[in-house]
C-alpha cells in the first residue's frame, strides 16, 4: 500500500502505543479514506488531465482501504496506512510514460489528503492534549499525596 502518510509522519509517528493511540490513527485512517473515495467519486466519464481519475468499473474505488500497523516493540509507535495496491494507483496519480503510451497524471490521493490534513492532524493534536492534561493531573495528584503522606 503507498504510504501517503509519511507528509504526516512526524505528527502520527510520535503517538505513543497503546489503545487510544489506535483509535485516533483508526479515526484519521477512516477520514482520509472517504476523502480519497469523494475525490474518484467526482467524475462522469473519462477524466481529464489533472482530474481526479473517473469511476468507469469501480475496481480502483473499492480497492482503497486503510489500516493500522501496529509496532508494539518500537518507541516510534503505531502507526496508519491509506491507499491502494492496485499497480495502476501509482500511474494515475503520478503519469506514466512508457514505451508508446504517455498517461498524464490525474492525481486523487494528495488532493484527498490536502483536503483533510488539518482534520487528521487536530483529531491526533485533540488526543495528545488530552493525553498531556490527564498525565498532569495525574502527577499533580500524586505530588499531593506525597505532600499528604510526608514522603
Amino acid at each position: 500500500m503507498p504510504d501517503i502518510m509519511t507528509f504526516l509522519r512526524g505528527g502520527f509517528d510520535a503517538l505513543p502505543v497503546d489503545r487510544e493511540s489506535t483509535d485516533v490513527l483508526l479515526a484519521a485512517g477512516i477520514v482520509l479514506e472517504g476523502a480519497i473515495k469523494r475525490q474518484l467519486s467526482r467524475g462522469g466519464g473519462p477524466s481529464a488531465p489533472g482530474e481526479p481519475p473517473a469511476v468507469l468499473t469501480r475496481e480502483l474505488l473499492g480497492s482503497i482501504g486503510h489500516r493500522v500497523i501496529r509496532r508494539r516493540k518500537s518507541k516510534r509507535g503505531d502507526k496508519v496506512r491509506v491507499g491502494t495496491r492496485l499497480p495502476q494507483a501509482p500511474a494515475l496519480e503520478f503519469g506514466y510514460i512508457g514505451r508508446n503510451r504517455v498517461l498524464k497524471p490525474r492525481p486523487f490521493m494528495r488532493p484527498a489528503l490536502d483536503e483533510v490534513k488539518g482534520q487528521m492532524t487536530s483529531l491526533v493534536l485533540a488526543k495528545m492534549r488530552a493525553r498531556g492534561v490527564r498525565e498532569l493531573r495525574k502527577k499533580a495528584a500524586e505530588r499531593a499525596s506525597r505532600r499528604e503522606f510526608g514522603s
